[in-house]
C-alpha cells in the first residue's frame, strides 16, 4: 500500500466527530470507587469472622486460590468483584473466567498490596478469560528484596497471564521486580519482568512501573487488540516487548500509546551486556517473522537520560544478516505506524538511532519529534529507515545523523535542525552529506526545511504535509497532536507532534481566540495589532455595539476578534485552517438548502446555529463556506 496515494484522495467533508475525537476504547472492567463495596474480601491469613464481608472480616488467601470457590453462582464468579486487603505475600492465582459483560474484578482496596521478597509470581491470572486486575487508588505489587545489593538475585515476574483473552491490568504500581544498581551484569535481565501476557483484547492501562528487567512482554501467534497504553515506565532496560516464540504466523493490530518512557540508565553494565530499548520488536532466532496486521505507536513520550547502554527508544528488528539468526519484528507486509511521539534523551546516546527500523513492510513515520543529545558525536543517529518507509511531518535535530537509510518511498515535509558540526546530516542512499540542498538534489525532502544551528522543532511551523485523508479508524489521531489539538483538515499542519495553534472551531472558540477571553490572553498569542471600531454587524448577522476589532492577517486568510469591555464577544474568519470536528470550515463544500434541513436557520445572507450559549453563523457561496464566526447567542440580530 502506498499512503502517498491514500493521502491525495481524502474528502475531508466525510470526517466524523467521533472518528476525530481522539478517545480510545474504554476499560473492559467496573469503575469501582475507594470506598464501594467488592462481594467478598480476601486478605493474607483472613480476618474477624472470616466471612469474607469487609477488609475486618476477610476471607484468607487460600480460599482465592481455592477452584472450588469460583464459578457461576460462587463466591467469585463472572460479574463479581473481589477486594484484596492489606499486605498478601502468597501468590495469588485465579482460578475461573468472566464473560462477556461480566469480567471477574480482582480490584485492590486503599492500601492493598501483594508483595514478596521476589514476585514468583506475585499474580497469575494465566489461562483464563474476561479478568479485570484494578490497583485501585494505590494498588502494589512489589519485589522486596531482589536486587544488586539485596538478599536474593532470581527471575521473577509481578503479572503472569499468559492466554488470558480480554483481561486487563490497570492502576498498579508495580515495583522491585529487580533494582539493578551499579555497573554489574548479574542477572539475567530478561527474566525481570513486571507484566508477561498473552491473549486476545488484553489492556495494560494506566500502570507504574519501575525496577524490573522487562516491563511489559507479549506476544502469541494470532494475537490481536492487545493495548499497552498510559503507562509510566522507567528505571528498566526494556519497556515494551512484542515478541513472537513461534515460527510464521500471524497476529495484530497492537497499540501501544500515551505512555511515559524514561530513565533506563541504571541499567547500564560496564561490559555492555543490557541493550535498552524503549520498545522492541523482534522474533525468535531461526523463525520465520510473523505477519502483524497493523503495529501502532503514537502519542508516546521517551525522555529522561536512556543510558550509555542503549539500542534505540523504538527498535524494530529487521534482518540485517539474512540468516537463521535474525531476528526480524514482521514480515515485509506487515505494517506500521508511528506517530505524534516526543523522543529525546538528557545525555546517553542510543547505539543504533533513536528510532531504528529493520525490515518492514509500508510503515508510516509522521509528526514525531526525534532529538538527539549532541550533533558532534559520531554514534547519534535521529532515524533509521528501510526501503517501504513514509517519512513526513517530523522535527529531526540533535544527532550526527538525522536521518539514515535506503531511498525510502518518501521522505519530505520534515523539519531539520540542530546539526552543527556534523559531516553526515543525511546520509539516505548513496547520498552522504551535511550539505542540505545536495541532498534535496537527489529528489529528497523538496518541501522540508533546515536550520542545523537551531533548536530541534523551532522551525516547524506550518512546514507539514495535509495527512487528513488517513485520519479514520485507527488512525484518527493521527489529525490531532500530542495534547489533542486538531490539526488543520485544509491547509499545511506543523511538523512534529505539537500544533503550535488549534485549528479546531468548538462553540465557543475558534483556534486560540475563546469568547470570554481576556484581550490580554489574546494578545500574548497572536500579538497586539491595530483595534478599530465596528461599523457594520459581523457577517451581518451580529450586532455587537462599542466594540473594537482586532483583525490579525495568518493562515492566509483574516482572524478578526472582537472585544467589548477587554472582552471576547465574537470572532470571525476567512482562513481555510480553521475547522469544526466534522470538517465545517472555510472552504468546506456546503449546501445551504440541506443546512437549513438540519438545524441551521437563515438570517440575513448568513447561516445560523446556536450550540451551548454562543450562536455559529456561516456564508455559503457557490456551495462552499467562505466565511465563519461565532459570538454570544443573544447578539443574534434576527430570531
Amino acid at each position: 500500500m502506498r499512503l502517498n496515494n491514500l493521502v491525495s484522495a481524502a474528502v475531508l467533508l466525510g470526517l466524523s466527530s467521533g472518528i476525530l475525537s481522539g478517545i480510545e476504547p474504554g476499560s473492559a472492567g467496573v469503575n469501582l470507587s475507594s470506598s464501594a463495596r467488592a462481594n467478598v474480601y480476601v486478605a493474607q491469613s483472613g480476618a474477624g469472622s472470616g466471612s469474607g464481608a469487609n477488609c475486618a472480616n476477610a476471607k484468607p488467601a487460600t480460599f482465592f486460590n481455592t477452584p472450588a470457590n469460583w464459578g457461576v453462582g460462587k463466591p467469585i464468579g463472572p460479574g463479581r468483584i473481589v477486594g484484596l486487603c492489606k499486605a498478601i505475600t502468597s501468590t495469588l492465582r485465579v482460578q475461573g473466567s468472566g464473560r462477556s459483560g461480566k469480567p471477574i474484578t480482582i480490584y485492590f482496596m486503599p492500601g492493598a498490596k501483594i508483595s514478596q521478597r521476589a514476585c514468583a509470581p506475585c499474580l497469575d491470572m494465566s489461562e483464563r478469560s474476561f479478568i479485570t486486575v484494578d490497583g485501585g487508588v494505590d494498588g502494589i505489587i512489589e519485589g522486596t528484596d531482589n536486587g544488586t545489593t539485596l538478599g536474593l538475585h532470581v527471575p521473577s515476574i509481578g503479572v503472569v497471564a499468559s492466554n488470558c483473552d480480554t483481561c486487563e491490568v490497570k492502576h498498579l504500581t508495580i515495583r522491585g521486580i529487580y533494582v539493578h544498581t551499579g555497573r554489574g551484569s548479574e542477572i539475567d535481565q530478561t527474566q525481570m519482568r513486571a507484566i508477561a501476557f498473552t491473549g486476545d483484547n488484553f489492556q495494560v492501562a494506566n500502570n507504574v512501573i519501575h525496577d524490573a528487567g522487562w516491563a511489559i512482554t507479549f506476544g502469541r501467534n494470532g494475537d490481536k487488540n492487545d493495548r499497552v497504553y498510559g503507562n509510566d515506565i522507567y528505571n528498566v532496560d526494556h519497556g515494551v516487548v512484542p515478541s513472537f516464540g513461534s515460527s510464521g504466523g500471524s497476529a495484530g493490530p497492537f497499540f501501544v500509546y500515551d505512555n511515559h518512557f524514561h530513565d533506563f540508565a541504571n541499567w547500564d553494565t560496564s561490559n555492555n551486556a543490557y541493550h535498552h530499548d524503549g520498545i522492541h520488536c523482534y522474533t525468535v532466532a531461526g523463525g520465520a517473522a510473523q505477519h502483524i496486521t497493523d503495529f501502532y505507536i503514537y502519542n508516546n513520550r521517551f525522555d529522561g537520560d536512556i543510558g550509555n547502554n542503549a539500542t534505540a527508544w523504538i527498535f524494530i528488528e529487521g534482518s540485517p544478516r539474512h540468516d537463521a539468526f535474525d531476528t526480524p519484528c514482521a514480515d515485509s507486509t506487515s505494517r506500521l505506524w508511528i506517530f505524534n511521539n516526543f523522543l529525546t534523551s538528557t545525555k546517553g546516546v542510543a547505539g543504533n538511532g533513536i528510532i531504528t527500523l529493520g525490515s518492514f513492510g509500508p510503515t508510516l513515520v509522521a509528526n514525531n519529534l526525534i532529538d538527539g543529545p549532541d550533533p558532534k558525536n559520531p554514534q547519534s543517529t535521529c532515524l533509521g529507515f528501510g526501503r517501504l518507509a513514509e517519512i513526513y511531518n517530523n522535527a529531526i535535530g540533535g544527532c550526527n545523523q538525522l536521518v539514515t537509510g535506503p531511498v525510502p518511498l518518501a521522505l519530505d515535509y520534515n523539519a531539520y535542525a540542530h546539526c552543527s558540526g556534523s559531516f553526515n546530516c543525511w546520509w539516505v542512499g548513496e547520498v552522504d552529506t551535511a550539505d542540505f540542498a545536495r541532498h534535496q538534489a537527489a529528489g529528497l525532502d523538496r518541501h522540508s526545511v533546515s536550520n542545523t544551528a537551531a533548536a530541534t522543532g523551532s522551525n516547524a511551523v506550518g512546514v507539514g504535509k495535509n495527512l487528513s485523508a488517513l485520519c479514520t479508524g485507527n488512525l484518527r489521531r493521527l489529525c490531532r497532536d500530542f495534547t489533542g489539538a486538531l490539526r488543520p483538515l485544509r491547509m499545511h499542519p506543523d511538523a512534529g507532534p505539537f500544533q503550535r495553534e488549534t485549528a479546531a472551531i468548538t462553540p465557543n472558540a475558534m483556534g486560540r481566540a475563546a469568547l470570554s477571553a481576556s484581550q490580554s490572553s489574546i494578545e500574548q498569542f497572536y500579538g497586539r495589532t491595530r483595534r478599530t471600531a465596528s461599523r457594520l454587524p459581523i457577517l451581518l448577522t451580529f450586532d455587537l455595539n462599542r466594540t473594537l476589532q482586532a483583525t490579525y492577517r495568518l493562515h492566509r486568510g483574516v482572524l478578526q476578534v472582537s472585544y467589548s469591555g477587554r472582552r471576547v464577544v465574537a470572532i470571525a474568519t476567512t482562513s481555510a485552517y480553521y475547522t469544526t470536528a466534522m470538517g465545517l470550515g472555510v472552504g468546506a463544500p456546503a449546501d445551504a438548502r440541506r443546512l437549513v434541513g438540519s438545524g441551521w436557520r437563515r438570517c440575513g445572507l448568513s447561516l445560523v446555529r446556536h450550540q451551548k450559549g454562543a450562536a455559529m453563523a456561516i456564508r455559503v457561496s457557490r456551495g462552499k463556506v467562505t466565511r465563519i464566526a461565532l459570538s454570544e447567542a443573544a447578539t443574534k440580530r434576527c430570531g
